[in-house]
């Protein structure tokens, strides 16, 4: 019974999202209810940044994926998923939200070999226009992530995509394109999710 009132809950009272993969493939649309996440354990990302949602328990949303509230027009990455329960069934999917404010296309490298045995590189595009969340490295934040490297000026949320130290990454947000380069690659901290410390780059 209580199963059933959350859902109707959700269906009839929640705002219509809007759910995409990695790649940015449509996986599925429902509705969502929408509120401010809490603040515990959330000191390195600003707080105004995350929300928190609540979906049917029928859909698998895993780390990483965006979401999309149709009626607000705002770009969320999930960074954290839990299935509510109560006496064993299934009421809701909760997610942890982090606000897009920004966008990245990444290149890099890729090496094949023929029939010889001779290596090749060519460039290849491994994220195009891809949402994300972006924000500048202060001495507050420093205090929270004790693991920032000394010249690192911002943290990057990204899906979890192959990356590496080497690719070449242009932020393009508010009408301004920054290139950064990649200084650390952390798959750990959020499943899901590659956390990137950039700093301004200098390479030609």
């Amino acid at each position: 019974m209580i199963a059933y009132e959350k859902r109707q809950i959700i269906l009839s009272e929640g705002q219509p999202v809007e759910v995409f993969d990695t790649s940015g493939l449509f996986l599925f649309k429902t509705n969502a209810i929408i509120g401010r996440a809490t603040k515990t354990g959330q000191t390195e990302v600003s707080f105004e940044a995350h929300r928190k949602i609540q979906i049917i328990p029928d859909y698998d949303v895993p780390n990483g994926v965006t979401i999309k509230v149709i009626t607000s027009k705002e770009t969320f990455l999930a960074i954290a998923t839990m299935v509510e329960t109560y006496k064993g069934e299934k009421l809701a999917t909760s997610i942890r939200m982090v606000e897009t404010n920004a966008n990245v296309t990444v290149t890099g490298t890729s090496e094949t070999a023929d029939e010889n045995g001779n290596v090749f590189s060519a460039p290849v595009t491994k994220a195009d226009n891809q949402p994300i969340h972006i924000q500048t490295v202060n001495a507050e934040l420093k205090q929270y992530m004790q693991g920032i490297l000394p010249n690192v000026q911002y943290l990057i949320y990204i899906p979890a995509i192959d990356l590496e130290l080497l690719d070449k990454v242009t932020v393009h947000s508010v009408g301004r394109n920054i290139k950064v380069k990649v200084e650390n690659i952390d798959y750990l901290s959020f499943p899901g999710l590659a956390l990137l410390q950039v700093s301004t780059e200098t390479r030609v």
